[in-house]
């Protein structure tokens, strides 16, 4: 499993999960690791949480109804 280290504001973030982000903070976040910056908190959230696990990151569309 790979381990990236998020920084935001020049400070490396240790245990991102156990930490409180306004949206705004999160979409800077995902706007620095070219991330999906639209989509709810727990959206961006999860995003920065497959980057720091070194999973693909990348916006999964709506599951279409047959």
């Amino acid at each position: 499993m790979i381990n990236i280290q998020i920084i935001y504001n020049g400070k490396i973030i240790n245990n991102f999960k156990k930490r409180y982000f306004y949206k705004t903070d999160l979409q800077s976040i995902c706007r620095k690791y070219q991330l999906p910056t639209s989509g709810t908190k727990a959206e961006l959230n999860t995003y920065i949480i497959r980057l720091i696990n070194g999973e693909s990151a990348k916006k999964h569309s709506a599951i279409e109804k047959e």
